[in-house]
């Protein structure tokens, strides 16, 4: 029920941040023009507890946490659902950014890195990440940037599904592999909202069909037989990077949150609150990972 209504609600995205920068802005405004602080702060604080904490209703959902093996076809090619999860990130990071720029006179370097963390993602939150499947090649929105990749650069070796929800390829030409914008790793594409195996399986099933590519999109591809995925999800090394990232990122909220016991009112609260919505997606992504590794050991 949950990932239905994430991915239904994904094309509010957009309005869903316009109105965040919207809000942030008339509540800036009104501060500047001599309204009360202590008070105004409680719109951006209420955009941030309304915005994180739906974004990790969605993102611990069991629902979302094992997505279907489905694709959307349009007629001239396959795709990933887009979903909301980084709108209402964006949603709570804006009401973050206003109860910053509230009180300038409180802004340290943890205010401002927040502020430029959103122009990290910003493009996915317009355009949503996720894959698309041509008879071209693949297409990956990625998060600040676009990978484009041709049929003939690919490796015969199957793609691997792995975490992030991510595909991993492996490429016989590289350099045919082109991108737009910032895109920092080209053999990761992510995908939301579908089961990462069966879109690595079906990026295999036409990587080896050439024939079939014309069809993509259609009626005749979709009831085209796909392969199991022939990978697993986890590495050994994998675990033991997301474990050093995930304790890495406790540690630092923990140091955080005992840095804010300094701030009091309403920027004291949220600045709690914040710290217990990244340590619960920690240990959420953690226990993720350690799932996926004990099924890929069976």
């Amino acid at each position: 029920m949950i990932f239905r209504l994430v991915v239904a609600t994904a094309r509010f995205r957009r309005p869903l941040f316009v109105g965040g920068v919207l809000l942030l802005a008339a509540t800036v405004v009104a501060g500047r023009l001599g309204g009360d602080r202590e008070v105004l702060v409680f719109l951006p604080a209420g955009m941030f507890v309304v915005g994180a904490g739906l974004a990790v209703v969605t993102f611990v959902a069991p629902s979302t946490r094992r997505p279907p093996a489905a694709l959307v076809a349009d007629g001239r090619s396959l795709r990933t659902p887009r979903t909301v999860v980084l709108g209402l990130a964006a949603f709570a990071h804006l009401g973050l950014i206003g109860m910053v720029l509230l009180f300038p006179a409180e802004m340290s370097a943890e205010g401002v890195a927040c502020i430029a963390f959103l122009f990290c993602y910003l493009r996915a939150v317009w355009r949503g990440v996720g894959l698309t499947i041509t008879a071209e090649g693949l297409r990956a929105d990625k998060y600040s940037g676009t990978l484009t990749v041709p049929w003939e650069a690919m490796s015969p070796v199957p793609p691997k599904a792995v975490m992030g929800p991510a595909i991993e390829l492996t490429y016989d030409r590289r350099e045919s592999a082109r991108t737009t914008g910032f895109v920092l790793n080209r053999r990761q594409m992510l995908v939301e909202g579908v089961d990462p195996e069966f879109v690595a399986a079906a990026i295999h099933h036409y990587r080896t069909h050439p024939e079939e590519r014309a069809l993509i999109g259609t009626a005749a591809a979709e009831v085209a037989p796909l392969p199991e995925s022939p990978v697993t999800l986890v590495t050994r090394a994998r675990l033991a990077a997301v474990t050093v990232i995930c304790g890495v990122v406790t540690i630092g909220v923990v140091a955080a949150d005992v840095g804010a016991d300094g701030l009091t009112g309403p920027l004291g609260s949220m600045a709690h609150l914040a710290a217990m919505c990244l340590a619960v997606a920690a240990g959420t992504v953690f226990g993720m990972t350690v799932r996926a590794y004990r099924r890929s050991r069976r």
